[in-house]
């Protein structure tokens, strides 16, 4: 019987896929790439243009894959292309609405073209009350939401919907008793039980806020509010060990997030559990050991528990992984003198002021020191000393002020000294300070540069004032961790000691360039913390004086230039890094080109230039350059849908 069934079996054929070679010997084809659905799905939307829903499967997929940077908004422009097709479907203008998370008037558009369709859509009524409320537009949004409830009675959102429209229009006890009928409604869904919790919180009963919660929980363990919102309730109650059971099992379901951790570890700490405490800051700085907030969470730990010493070391760790921490630098300061970092180079004015004056000079600068401490994130703090002496009436006209330019959102200034050395010998604390707008009309909008004034209204000639101020930086890096500065050894006067003072961190290569002048000493070593300086002391530096149409003073005076960039190679390495992604290619930016080259030749030169006049006539030239924008140009998507830019804006486009 096998016999009889293997005599039925067909001869073994060579595989399909095999070829033969002239030798006999059986070669396997390559193996076909399996098809992939991004592929498939988007060859399709491509092949059918026409058809909705190709385009909207691809949008799917996208929002699923992100085969591409975010900031491309590859599903947003795709489900753009849907809902030019079928502008009325529901199911795309809300699609459409989800995806769309800045610009508010094509939300709303998409909204209301499909609502003006189908006016009894309980989804689209809904969606169109939210965007209502986020505007704080109440009552539209409460007219909205109750449309919406009766097209579909049976479904919960509109009802919690209309909730918040009525919180937002005042009747929050109503709001709260429907929260409660809508939990009824639906006991089966979590963020429904939730919302009847806030409600019960609110009107006082915290027993059934605890029930309400806790079947949440039920119905969803990974409820990450609803546990939240009972570990507040716990903390409310005196319940310690609750509230730390309930942070418990969030870290337990999301072992690497920090924010639970530390609210563990403040909670064992204000609660006298100090080697808890301890214990659950060291699993927290294992976790982020570069994060500044766990280290000065513990600081703040260790000053409860009287370790004063302690505290400081984990405030200066945190401040030197975040140097632009006011609130913190201020706390530091009351436990312990701030450091003082350029108390070794500042010169004594008291002594300065005995030399004898210079004939012919209004204002001579007797010492003009600036000393520059730098983080290893490439922040910064400036100190400067400035000693000079008015000879003459014309002199203390041009002293008595003194400023100190600064962006008050990116940094502080502080006045450490201004003092008056007489004649006689006395010295006078005197001087009032003010600030001083800097920024014109025509920019101030955008821009924030302001001055620091320090006035010396006691000042007479033959008198040496004194100033030393600060500045340190607030605010983050826009460049990594990049450091640069430019820093002038002459100028208009005549300047005794003119000099410059860098002290870098360790571990960081500072490229320093000085202006050939006459007697200028450089000298550079290491600093006790392992950093490293160098220090530039000319003397005796002569004035020049202002000549019209001169030169700028960059091409005139003496300057030292610092950098943590060797050359321009390093410079536009790190430029493209910042921009490069601002310049990706997307199909509004292939259909731009391909309408801008439309009747252009087939050279070169005539489609650069039709590519050339499309932008330059299509774009407006307006500036808003804020924060990192001083000097990122905005994605070119951006800026062709806007259809403004400014120079670097219009260059990218």
């Amino acid at each position: 019987m096998a016999l009889a069934k293997a005599a039925h079996v067909p001869q073994a054929k060579a595989p399909a896929f095999a070829a033969i070679t002239e030798g006999g010997r059986i070669h396997p084809a390559p193996a076909k790439k399996p098809v992939d659905a991004w592929d498939e799905l988007r060859a399709a939307a491509a092949a059918n243009p026409g058809d909705a829903r190709a385009q909207e499967d691809l949008v799917v997929l996208l929002q699923w894959r992100r085969p591409t940077d975010d900031a491309e908004r590859m599903p947003l422009r795709a489900m753009e292309r849907v809902t030019d097709l079928v502008p009325t479907e529901p199911e795309a203008a809300l699609r459409l609405a989800r995806l769309e998370d800045r610009d508010a008037n094509k939300r709303r558009g998409a909204l209301e073209t499909a609502l003006a369709a189908h006016q009894e859509n309980a989804a689209l009524l809904d969606a169109l009350a939210n965007y209502r409320l986020d505007r704080g537009e109440g009552w539209a949004a409460l007219e909205l939401a109750r449309k919406a409830r009766s097209s579909a009675p049976r479904w919960v959102d509109p009802m919690l919907t209309e909730a918040r429209a009525l919180d937002a229009v005042g009747l929050s006890a109503r709001a709260a008793l429907l929260r409660i009928d809508a939990a009824k409604a639906r006991p089966d869904l979590s963020r429904v039980r939730r919302a009847a919790a806030s409600a019960y919180r609110r009107l006082g009963r915290d027993e059934e806020a605890i029930a309400e919660l806790k079947q949440a929980l039920a119905l969803r363990f990974d409820e990450a509010e609803a546990r939240g919102d009972l570990t507040s309730l716990a903390l409310d109650r005196g319940d310690l060990d609750g509230a730390l059971k309930l942070l418990g099992e969030t870290l337990a379901i999301e072992p690497s997030t920090l924010y639970p951790r530390l609210r563990a570890a403040g909670l064992l700490s204000e609660n006298g559990r100090i080697h808890a405490a301890e214990e659950a800051y060291a699993q927290a700085l294992a976790l982020a050991p570069d994060d500044p907030e766990p280290h000065e969470q513990l600081g703040r730990h260790r000053l409860r528990a009287k370790d004063d010493s302690g505290a400081l070391a984990a405030f200066t760790r945190a401040l030197s992984l975040r140097p632009q921490n006011p609130a913190l630098r201020e706390l530091v300061r009351s436990i312990r003198p701030e450091e003082r970092y350029a108390a070794p180079y500042l010169y004594d004015a008291k002594h300065l002021a005995k030399l004898s004056p210079i004939a012919g000079e209004d204002v001579e600068v007797l010492a003009d020191l600036a000393v520059v401490k730098v983080f290893a994130n490439g922040l910064s703090s400036r100190t400067r000393q400035l000693v000079l002496r008015a000879n003459s009436a014309r002199g203390v006209d041009s002293a008595r002020a003194q400023s100190v330019q600064y962006s008050p959102d990116q940094q502080v200034v502080k006045v450490e000294r201004a003092r008056i050395f007489k004649k006689d010998g006395t010295v006078l604390e005197s001087k009032s300070e003010g600030e001083r707008n800097l920024s014109e009309p025509w920019y101030g909008l955008y821009y924030d540069l302001r001055a620091r004034v320090v006035s010396f209204p006691q000042l007479e000639p033959g008198d040496v004032l004194e100033l030393v101020t600060r500045t340190d930086d607030a605010a983050s890096n826009f460049f990594a961790d990049y450091f640069g500065d430019f820093a002038y050894l002459q100028g208009g006067t005549r300047r005794g000691i003119s000099e410059y003072v860098l002290l870098g961190p360790p571990g960081r290569t500072f490229y320093v360039s000085a202006s050939p002048l006459p007697g200028l000493v450089h000298t550079e070593g290491k600093l006790p913390d392992g950093g490293s300086f160098q220090r530039f002391v000319a003397r005796d530096v002569p004035r020049l004086s202002a000549e019209p149409s001169m030169p700028g003073s960059s091409d005139l005076f003496a300057y030292v230039h610092v950098s943590t960039y060797a050359d321009w190679e390093g410079v536009s390495r790190f430029y493209w890094g910042l921009v490069k992604d601002e310049l990706r290619v997307t199909d509004e930016i292939r259909a731009a080109a391909r309408e801008a080259t439309r009747t252009a030749g087939a050279d070169e030169v005539s489609r650069i230039r039709a590519v050339y006049d499309y932008v330059v006539s299509n774009t407006r030239y307006v500036a808003l350059e804020f924060g990192i924008h001083s000097f990122k140009p905005y994605p070119v998507e951006t800026i062709l849908s806007r259809r403004f830019g400014d120079c670097k804006d219009k260059a990218s486009l």
